[in-house]
């Protein structure tokens, strides 16, 4: 795979590449591109342009040789790294300006203009680099009732001339804010918050990726999906610290730059299906695109299908529109053109501050108390959700016409107001009063993140929006394997009987397994797995109390326009009693070595601060603890806890559980143990897990638990299992397996039967050249770590893997197997194997 030079015959050209590991941008030549994307995503050719005859995109140089054998492929840049390096020279980047440069200028500018301009750190990079958003608007440091939008750039590290054009609109806005009359009325009655750089790692080393490897446009937890460049849902900080900026304050209009070809798109990425509000972004768009010249259209219908990207999230889980904007090809121009680029992007931006204001606004507010309410408004049509902000507020972008308005929120009636009259290129006010009413059920506020299995031709139709609110017939499909989290917005408290129920209604019951947790990103608890409309019960999780769900389908069926569980409503049920949480634990083993964890041959006494969460007191709360694993000893179980009032915490500081583990308890067990409460008029039970040591580098590492299997190496002396290590070395002495490519797997016989996990293996052993072995029979020569086992990746089964990374083993002295009948031993050697890159590291590793 790796090479320095290669020649097509399809157009006869040759060329030289500056390193194995380096990207190139290719333009490749094929009909029906489109038919074609997944294909080439899954060769990891990342796609900048998809053309009616071809696609232009980078893959790695050593990937390219046989894409070249199928298709004509014309070489645009043959070094991207060595492109950008030339682009920007040193740590100034030339005219393009560093990362260091926008911090250090965003930072001057605020403190040149605190009556416009608000500098925050909403989070830090993988290598602790600060992301910054600016907040540009009058009396900048308040919370005012303006129309919010927000810009960002450089999601992609090495798509940088989105920072420049967001430099560019931040200086033109306050040069002339009280010179020109429009740039002076948009900034005091908007609220514009920039984040100039997204991926700041990526940035500094000209790379997509973040300094893991991740691509960030792919790693918001909206619409999510495995195979498209990210290990999880919001997986990445950058990207978690972009989720919590949203949390803040609802934006009408959300503007992202990229770059690599030219586009004005609005989503979805993930499906062709249009939008609820597609007429109001498509026309966003060509407003754009009028000062750009950029075409306009619908991400997955004139770019390709992508899941986790940033405009999905924007608008499916936050009620913003959306216009990801691809600002030039190739994606890092010459210097020459910066100045045109951030030019006529300004005119578009200048466009759509101008219209961010039109539509319906107003005020949502508690009618007793005066008190803002957050709620979900929505207009009809399009009848899609948008959100109020802290103070009440909300802003919904619409063209003239007739609309009606329906409010839902937690707590209150529902209010529908009809015939509100919207002018043209103005707004109206609507201000909404809601009668509280502590009788209705709680229901689903917003959908924090989803993997919806859509079928390829995207006949699921249905939105995670049709599942916020009270029942209504209106279902989201997950797909077969989906899965859903969904903000509660308020406590469901763990009460008599069932405490919330999931609601299908439809003639086609599926069934799904249902998680709790207070946190949106877990850890989960499982409450139960059932069919159809169900209802379940907090205690059964063993948590008093719980503000996310998650449901998840359980894989039967077959996808299509309503495959999977499909949900209309989650509705949970008043509570007025209290709501107990384990908040914190205390260990104190003074009589051991006082570190204040559990170690084994340990006694130790436990205290458990509880949390009242709910509407009542817990009064005269006494605790039973009991545990069902057989390394712990309980010998106090019980524990006083008095009196919890609403919104505190106490413990039983006072009289302690006292625990024993067991000298051979393996460090690192997970222990679960269970709270059993009872106090004046309330039973409830609460679950946990105490770890029993902590592993350290002279223990053995368990395979998960229970353990199944414990990995012993040579430093684990204090126990009798912990090999005694004697290299055998096999070159020119066993079999020297015939790997001459790169990413290549070869099955050789197995000469006794290995039992692993259970199985017995009596057929071959597949050997790859990328560092690991497999009992089963397989072609795959995945060199990407995932986690073990998960049968959702790409992985074979039933893997040892040494040495798992992405080698070439043609470099180096190859791989040699032995099998020795007398000592009854098998060995396979990789014989100081390069890596693919850099290609002048390599490792001599043996199983």
């Amino acid at each position: 795979m790796k090479f320095v030079s290669l020649f097509f015959a399809f157009f006869l050209v040759s060329f030289t590449l500056s390193s194995f590991g380096e990207e190139v941008l290719v333009k490749v030549s094929l009909p029906s591109p489109r038919d074609k994307v997944s294909d080439f995503l899954a060769r990891g050719f990342y796609i900048y342009e998809v053309g009616p005859d071809f696609l232009i995109g980078a893959i790695e140089a050593d990937k390219l040789s046989p894409l070249a054998k199928e298709y004509p492929c014309e070489v645009l840049i043959p070094g991207l790294e060595t492109y950008h390096a030339r682009m920007f020279p040193g740590v100034d980047f030339g005219r393009f300006h560093s990362y260091q440069e926008i911090v250090d200028t965003f930072n001057i500018i605020a403190q040149n203009n605190p009556d416009l301009v608000r500098l925050d750190t909403i989070g830090r990079s993988v290598q602790n680099r600060v992301l910054l958003a600016m907040k540009i608007t009058e009396n900048a440091g308040g919370s005012g009732s303006k129309p919010r939008i927000l810009f960002d750039a450089t999601t992609h590290g090495n798509e940088n001339i989105g920072s420049e054009v967001l430099l560019y609109l931040v200086r033109y806005l306050l040069q002339n804010y009280g010179v020109d009359p429009l740039i002076t009325h948009l900034v005091r009655t908007r609220e514009i918050w920039v984040i100039p750089i997204v991926n700041p790692d990526g940035m500094v080393a000209r790379t997509r990726g973040n300094a893991n490897g991740v691509d960030l446009n792919r790693d918001y937890g909206y619409l999510w999906d495995t195979g498209w460049g990210s290990p999880g849902p919001f997986s990445q900080p950058e990207i978690r610290a972009i989720r919590d900026f949203f949390q803040r304050a609802p934006f009408v209009i959300y503007i992202t730059y990229h770059s690599g070809t030219e586009a004005a798109m609005w989503p979805w990425g993930y499906s062709t299906n249009a939008p609820y509000d597609s007429i109001f972004m498509s026309f966003l768009c060509q407003r754009y695109s009028y000062y750009t010249g950029y075409p306009a259209f619908q991400i997955c219908r004139g770019l390709y299908e992508t899941h986790g990207c940033s405009s999905d999230f924007a608008y499916g889980a936050e009620g913003a529109f959306c216009l990801a904007v691809e600002l030039c090809s190739p994606h890092v121009p010459d210097t020459s053109r910066i100045d045109t680029i951030c030019r006529k992007n300004t005119s578009a931006n200048l466009e759509i501050l101008r219209r961010l204001a039109y539509g319906i606004r107003g005020r949502v507010y508690d009618s007793l108390t005066q008190q803002p309410v957050k709620a979900i408004v929505i207009s009809d049509p399009p009848n899609f959700p948008i959100y109020t902000d802290s103070n009440g507020y909300y802003f919904r972008y619409l063209h003239s016409g007739n609309y009606t308005i329906r409010v839902i929120a937690n707590g209150y009636r529902e209010k529908v107001i009809p015939n509100i009259n919207v002018p043209a290129d103005t707004y109206v006010v609507c201000n909404i009063p809601l009668v509280p009413d502590t009788t209705i059920p709680i229901f689903s506020y917003k959908c924090m993140a989803c993997n919806i299995k859509d079928p390829a031709d995207h006949s699921n139709r249905s939105l995670t929006a049709f599942s916020l609110g009270r029942r209504d017939s209106r279902r989201l499909s997950l797909g077969v394997k989906g899965w859903a989290v969904f903000d509660m917005q308020r406590l469901i408290i763990n009460g008599p009987g069932n405490d919330f129920s999931l609601y299908e209604d439809d003639s086609d019951p599926e069934g799904c397994s249902v998680y709790v947790s207070m946190n949106w990103d877990g850890p989960w608890f499982l409450c139960g797995i059932d069919t159809g409309t169900s209802s379940y019960d907090l205690s059964r999780a063993g948590q008093g109390v719980c503000r996310y769900i998650r449901i998840a389908d359980d894989g039967d069926g077959t996808n299509g326009p309503t495959g999977g569980f499909d949900l209309d409503a989650i509705e949970g049920v008043i509570t007025n009693a209290p709501a107990l949480v384990l908040q914190d634990r205390v260990i104190y083993d003074s009589s051991g070595n006082n570190n204040r964890r559990l170690d084994p041959g340990e006694e130790v006494s436990l205290v458990l601060i509880l949390r009242n969460m709910g509407r009542q007191s817990a009064n005269n709360l006494s605790g039973i603890l009991r545990t069902q694993d057989p390394f712990i000893t309980i010998s106090d179980s019980l524990g006083n806890f008095g009196n919890i009032p609403p919104d505190s915490q106490r413990g039983n500081e006072t009289d302690r559980f006292i625990l024993f583990a067991h000298p051979q308890t393996p460090r690192g067990r997970q222990c679960l143990f269970s709270l059993y409460l009872s106090g004046t008029g309330y039973t409830d039970s609460l679950t946990f897990i105490l770890e029993v040591g902590e592993i350290t580098i002279t223990d053995p590492i368990p395979d998960g638990d229970p353990a199944i299997y414990y990995a012993y190496d040579d430093i684990d002396t204090l126990y009798r299992q912990h090999p005694v290590y004697r290299w055998i070395e096999l070159r020119n002495r066993g079999t020297q397996l015939p790997i001459t490519l790169d990413d290549q797997t070869i099955r050789i016989p197995l000469p006794f039967v290995f039992k692993y996990y259970g199985i017995r293996y009596t057929d071959s052993l597949s050997v790859c050249s990328n560092g690991w072995i497999s009992p089963i029979r397989t072609t795959s020569a995945v060199y990407t770590n995932q986690p073990l086992p998960d049968p959702t990746s790409s992985n074979p089964s039933a893997m040892i893997c040494p040495n798992w990374d992405d080698l070439y083993p043609p470099y180096g002295n190859r791989i040699w197997y032995l099998y020795e009948p007398d000592s009854h031993r098998f060995v396979i050697e990789w014989d100081s194997v390069h890596y693919f890159s850099p290609n002048t590291l390599w490792d001599k590793f043996e199983v």
